[in-house]
């Protein structure tokens, strides 16, 4: 089928697929302020309540085609300031139950995601053809009685998912590269694979 790319606003989004032949290396980081007063000790204040998600990964370029869309979308996003959304290479939640066709609301595994949902968080879920459906969460809800952690967004899903389905369930991150450097090893003449590192940017989601 084919994508169902919803929520995302004007900014751009990545679409290249992760190279599974490296592993991707993640961490998180958190936004602190050191305080200093003469003659009393350092006070380190939390500033951000989400975790900064940052990741790096490797992509493959089949083709002379996409190594030279992968250039154009570097002179879009060069400087460290031009953001965009990506897909972080790990899924975050496990499907407990199938959906339908025109839900709102899909059952994961509980994993206290609720802890830390702020209401700006998206997510995107891959099918096992490729396909991709990406959405803004709209309430995250914990139910213990049934064992489940409930996702909800604001627009209907236009096709089913489901648990026999090999999908990834993951987080869709508004980013911005760390580093205008790349890591780009050509392979052949129409075969390349590019490295880069992201960082999130929390503070963008309410701009959008």
């Amino acid at each position: 089928m084919t994508n169902n790319l919803i929520d995302l606003e004007s900014v751009e989004y990545f679409t290249l697929s992760p190279n599974w032949s490296s592993n991707p290396q993640t961490s998180l980081a958190a936004l602190r302020r050191l305080i200093s007063f003469p003659g009393t000790s350092d006070v380190v204040q939390s500033i951000g309540l989400s975790p900064i998600l940052s990741f790096s990964q490797k992509y493959l370029l089949k083709t002379k085609a996409e190594i030279n869309e992968f250039y154009e979308f570097m002179q879009r996003v060069k400087g460290r300031w031009g953001r965009f959304w990506i897909r972080h290479p790990y899924s975050f939640f496990t499907l407990k139950t199938s959906t339908g066709i025109g839900a709102v609301t899909i059952y994961v595994e509980r994993n206290q995601f609720d802890w830390i949902f702020q209401g700006y968080e998206r997510i995107y879920i891959q099918q096992s053809d490729g396909s991709i459906i990406t959405r803004l969460l709209t309430d995250v809800v914990e139910n213990v009685l049934l064992d489940r952690l409930e996702l909800t967004f604001g627009t209907q899903l236009d096709r089913p998912i489901l648990k026999t389905d090999k999908i990834i369930l993951g987080r869709l991150l508004l980013v911005r590269l760390d580093s205008d450097e790349i890591q780009l090893s050509m392979i052949s003449q129409t075969l390349a694979e590019v490295g880069i590192k992201v960082v999130e940017v929390i503070k963008d989601y309410e701009d959008i």
